[in-house]
């Protein structure tokens, strides 16, 4: 029963990292809640005008009265994400389409992608340790297609799976374009800039099951950075 053992021990790791990542983003959504409502009435004090300042108005209804099912949502998505596993999460239109895809659903898309590049160069190197475990545990599938970093490849538990998780539960609400760009804000501030605990405690939880416990990439992508800094300083040298 080796084989049979190891998959069940593999699948209690898979359930208690998903145990992990629930809890971290069911308390990271109250804190996006608390801030949310000061931040609606910020932009409504300072609407260019009426008609914006009307769309805030409403929008902070609905998003006051749909709020549970907003958070539901999302929730919901973070565990069909975890479960469903797609090769890309991207969710990013063909080159081709990206002409059939009208102007605010191209910005919304960039929004989010600027959103999880920036996340994924703050957490690189939890980021790329937890990608390197999960393919050592095998626990789960992780794609090799390269994003932002040293090759990190793609990350089942990466911060896209959050940021397109919110996206998918937030575009159920139909808001404005401009209140939907306020709403990803405050949710970037309160969720996707506090993510570091939980790439720290689902890593934390792979070491104490013995995966690549020794693993640290702090020397070498300190040198990875610093050997960047110097091509780009030899470079300015030659260009100036």
């Amino acid at each position: 029963g080796g084989a049979g053992e190891q998959q069940a021990s593999s699948q209690l790791v898979y359930k208690q990292l998903e145990r992990i990542l629930l809890a971290h983003v069911e308390a990271a959504i109250q804190h996006f809640d608390t801030a949310l409502a000061p931040e609606l009435d910020r932009q409504m004090s300072q609407a260019a005008s009426d008609n914006l300042r009307g769309q805030f108005i409403d929008a902070a209804t609905v998003l006051r009265q749909r709020r549970t099912q907003l958070r539901k949502n999302f929730i919901q998505h973070v565990v069909q994400g975890v479960r469903l596993q797609p090769a890309d999460t991207t969710s990013q239109p063909a080159t081709g389409e990206l002409a059939l895809v009208n102007k605010d659903e191209f910005e919304d898309w960039l929004t989010l992608k600027v959103m999880i590049t920036r996340a994924e160069t703050q957490y690189r190197r939890a980021l790329l340790e937890l990608k390197m475990r999960l393919d050592a545990s095998g626990v789960l599938r992780t794609g090799n297609e390269t994003a932002t970093g040293a090759g990190s490849g793609y990350n089942p538990l990466g911060p896209a799976l959050i940021c397109f998780s919110f996206h998918d539960a937030l575009s159920e609400l139909k808001l404005p374009i401009a209140v939907d760009r306020a709403v990803l804000k405050v949710f970037e501030a309160t969720v996707v800039k506090a993510l570091e605990p939980l790439y720290d405690q689902l890593n934390g939880l792979l070491i104490r099951q013995g995966v690549l416990p020794k693993l640290d990439l702090r020397k070498y992508l300190a040198k990875e950075d610093k050997s960047v800094e110097e091509e780009l300083a030899s470079k300015r040298a030659m260009d100036a």
